[in-house]
């Protein structure tokens, strides 16, 4: 409806936001999948608006977002839950994925190409100790009385998510900050994108230093 009400409206762009959740494995997942894929359906025949789906990374202090989760249960005196220690997420700030929307809208993608940011990966494990070495005293509480309980994964929930599947790096062009998948129609690519951009689990990791910096450039205040 909303991609049928843009065209009659003569809008430019329509920028359709996804996550790196996009997928089966989940109900949300499957909802953001169905989405991209209505999305670049409409742009195969739509001559207007320009439709470009953007699959972002976890953003870091949004709502619900493990951060300001684990400084609620700080001031509450609870323990911080860790779903799994191999867990790996790609990550970026919020500022990040302003930035990376505005250059997405303002670059010159062709209509139905799906655009990921060239993120890292991080562990939940470090982000986890990090964030209570960071904003344990601010919540009233000593760091190394901060408990943190592994409480596994939920249905559906994986250790590591994915940028693009196989079948995507089959049609993606990779520049420095971002990997373009482009649309179907236009047929595959010279090269394959090598697994490492695709999978977090195999993503060369955040250190120490860079998941401080991002909780820095977060603005999260506890």
């Amino acid at each position: 409806n909303v991609l049928e009400m843009a065209a009659e409206a003569s809008v430019a762009m329509v920028v359709v936001v996804s996550t790196d959740k996009a997928g089966l494995g989940g109900v949300m997942g499957a909802t953001k999948l169905l989405a991209e894929r209505v999305a670049i359906a409409m742009a195969a025949y739509l001559e207007r608006p320009t439709i470009l789906c953007v699959r972002l990374a976890n953003v870091l202090g949004s709502r619900g977002s493990l951060v300001p989760l684990a400084i609620e249960r700080m001031k509450a005196g609870r323990y911080v839950p860790l779903t799994d220690g191999r867990m790996t997420r790609f990550s970026m700030t919020i500022g990040e994925a302003t930035k990376f929307l505005l250059s997405v809208a303002n670059g010159s993608a062709r209509s139905g190409t799906v655009v990921v940011p060239r993120v890292g990966a991080l562990s939940i494990k470090d982000l986890i100790e990090r964030t209570i070495r960071r904003y344990a005293t601010a919540c009233g509480r000593s760091p190394h009385n901060v408990f943190v309980e592994t409480v596994g994964t939920r249905p559906g929930e994986r250790l590591s998510e994915r940028l693009i599947d196989e079948d995507e790096a089959l049609r993606a062009v990779e520049y420095c900050d971002r990997l373009e998948i482009r649309p179907p129609w236009i047929g595959r690519m010279a090269g394959e994108i090598p697994a490492d951009v695709c999978d977090s689990a195999q993503f060369v990791k955040m250190t120490l230093s860079e998941i401080d910096a991002q909780l820095a450039a977060s603005g999260i205040v506890a």
